[in-house]
């Protein structure tokens, strides 16, 4: 279990399953993300602008990304 929150954002980690998030600041906009194994629901702007998106990993690299709502 690991659990890291500052004042900037944070990660909570339970076994395979992750919250992490980021504030937005003056260079980046915020995001939060639930992770599950290779699966991410990705809430905000992180890679392809502002929206809803599932990514899905292999390896640590982006498999695909599957925009559900775009903002």
């Amino acid at each position: 279990m690991t659990i890291d929150i500052t004042p900037d954002g944070g990660l909570i980690r339970i076994g395979s399953f992750a919250i992490l998030w980021q504030n937005a600041d003056l260079e980046f906009p915020g995001f939060t993300t639930f992770s599950n194994d290779h699966y991410s629901l990705e809430f905000g702007e992180i890679d392809q602008g502002n929206g809803i998106f599932i990514t899905k990993y292999d390896t640590h690299d982006i498999d695909y990304i599957k925009p559900l709502l775009r903002l």
